[in-house]
């Protein structure tokens, strides 16, 4: 998987590079038995921006449900569920950027949130604004420096009421040019040591055409050495280094570098091999780069990496590209790291061979359709011979969210599944006998969840044991089975007792009280969504379970290695 402790350095020993290369796929493509959970996280139309504002993930695109809430071109992922920004945009949205307290979205629009808005606007949290007058044309790009300034780019003469070609300021509440601007369109805007970078079809007002160009205090400078032959479609800032992608064949004058390079001090330098399509050194299209894992991601329509396959989506650690498992069978326009994973949005169904309809995250070993699990407080399974019993607990914020529930049984972690009973009621707190087992099997139980609008978000499968089966097991467990799934807690009471479960962190510190109460004998199996206590997203890492049992206490180590 992507190392996370690699800088971006200079490309050396290619026959190196390809055997390592060959290592790290091999091992991302061994087939899996892992299961993943809910599409919450899908949306219905192209996702072509994202950023994180006050801890949560925005999106940006042309769509207007996102899990099958009504979102107008812009959503909210929290963590547990999209929301929508208001009345969101009554266009599309094809570039978000943040400061800390302000969220801004370019794009083809006239109103935000009901209110005019020319192609540019700002979210404060609460509601839409404007821009000042905005934009007479279309917003490509954004990017923002010092929580104080912001730079958009696109294809407009006219800023707020400024002149303003192509590329405009936006600074202490109106708009200002940028010298003379650029002659083309800008599709893509970051911001390197203070420095604004713009790449697109453009040329400097006097000067031949180029494609990447620095605002400079005389003015704007093309990067002439850059790129030789084709477009830029992206750039970022990586980790202090400028990277771009797009589609070109070579990088001030080597044959490496296909689609994507860097600029190391003065000079442009290739990324290894670099990313292809058909041939190897066929260009891909580079749509969308992005800083993630101490390296570098990118995104497009590529189907090798570094000579190697690598469907629209690939890693670069500061010597090779690596393949993200499988990829995504669409492509790729927009990335951005969201608590330790990499989110992927375009036009694509499915990712690592998982339903994902345009968006989708890796987690650095697979790829999964949900961002996180089903925000459930809490469940309970006690087994005995012939009978389960679960119990579980929502919060009360997303009862009317649901439509039903509906309790699911199989005798394997892949189904197939068989519905126990009739649709219930979501409450606050629910249960199912499951009278019918046979002793000394092995089942799956998973809860389906179905909301008002939207499709099916699936809790689990959870594995229960009857009496007779592992009867050696050790009276205390957890078990992480792998991305989008929750971690089950199994312990085992020799008779009826007050318990305590507790989750610590590994220095000591709480954080959560699982369960505390009355339970019968038997085995029992608590889930745990990876949140803390205050319902927030914990990291990877080791942690400790607690038991205390009457006069019994027992301490399990354990380590999240998924999220």
């Amino acid at each position: 998987m992507p190392s996370r402790a690699r800088a971006l350095l200079p490309n050396t020993d290619t026959a190196v590079r390809f055997f390592r290369a060959a290592i790290l796929v091999a091992a991302l493509v061994v087939p899996t038995t892992q299961t993943h959970g809910a599409r919450i996280a899908s949306v219905n139309g192209t996702v072509r921006a994202l950023t994180v504002f006050q801890g949560d993930l925005i999106a940006g695109g042309d769509f207007t449900t996102a899990g099958g809430v009504p979102a107008q071109y812009v959503a909210r992922w929290d963590g547990a569920r999209w929301h929508a920004l208001d009345q969101g945009t009554d266009g599309p949205v094809h570039a978000l950027a943040a400061f800390d307290d302000k969220l801004f979205a370019g794009g083809a629009f006239a109103t935000a949130g009901g209110a005019a808005a020319s192609n540019v606007a700002q979210w404060d949290g609460a509601s839409w604004s404007p821009m000042g007058g905005g934009t007479d044309g279309p917003v490509k790009a954004l990017a923002s420096f010092l929580d104080f300034f912001v730079y958009a780019g696109g294809t407009f003469g006219d800023a707020g009421g400024v002149p303003a070609n192509n590329v405009a300021e936006w600074f202490n509440g109106s708009w200002k040019a940028m010298g003379d601007g650029l002659d083309g369109e800008v599709g893509c805007l970051t911001v390197l040591n203070s420095t604004v970078v713009a790449a697109g079809n453009f040329a400097i007002v006097g000067q031949s055409i180029g494609q990447i160009a620095s605002f400079s205090p005389t003015g704007w400078v093309l990067e002439n050495e850059a790129i030789q032959d084709g477009l830029i479609h992206s750039v970022a800032n990586a980790n202090g280094t400028l990277v771009a992608g797009g589609n070109f064949r070579q990088v001030w004058w080597q044959t490496r570098g296909i689609s994507v390079g860097r600029k190391v001090g003065p000079r442009w330098q290739p990324l290894a091999l670099g990313l292809s399509r058909g041939a190897l050194l066929e260009p891909g299209d580079v749509f969308a780069i992005a800083p993630y894992a101490d390296g570098v991601a990118a995104g497009g329509l590529f189907t090798l990496a570094d000579g190697l396959a690598a469907s629209n989506v690939a890693f670069y650690d500061g010597t090779v590209w690596t393949p993200l498992g499988a990829g995504v069978d669409g492509e790729v326009l927009a990335l951005v790291e969201y608590q330790g994973d990499l989110v992927v949005g375009g036009a694509f169904t499915t990712a690592g061979g998982l339903d994902a309809t345009n968006i989708a995250s890796w987690d650095g070993v697979a790829w999964s359709n949900d961002l996180t699990p089903l925000a459930l407080e809490d469940l309970t399974i006690h087994t005995r011979d012939r009978d389960v019993l679960l119990e579980w607990w929502l919060p009360e914020a997303t009862l009317h969210t649901w439509r039903q529930v509906v309790v699911q049984r199989g005798t394997s972690a892949l189904g197939p599944f068989q519905n126990l009973g009739q649709p219930v009621a979501p409450e606050r707190a629910m249960r199912w006998h499951d009278t019918d087992i046979e002793p000394g099997h092995a089942f799956w139980y998973r809860l389906r969840f179905d909301p008002w609008h939207g499709e099916s978000v699936y809790l689990g499968p959870v594995r229960v044991e009857s009496a007779g089966v592992e009867t050696a097991q050790p009276g205390l467990r957890a078990v992480d089975l792998g991305p989008g799934q929750p971690v089950q807690i199994r312990y085992r009471l020799t008779h009826a007792t007050e318990i305590r479960l507790t989750l610590y962190d590994a220095r000591g510190r709480l954080v959560r009280l699982l369960h505390a109460g009355r339970k019968p004998a038997g085995e029992h199996v608590r889930i745990w969504n990876r949140s803390d206590g205050r319902g927030r997203a914990v990291p990877r890492g080791a942690y400790f379970v607690h038991l205390d049992a009457g006069t019994t206490q027992r301490s399990e180590r354990f380590v999240l290695v998924s999220r």
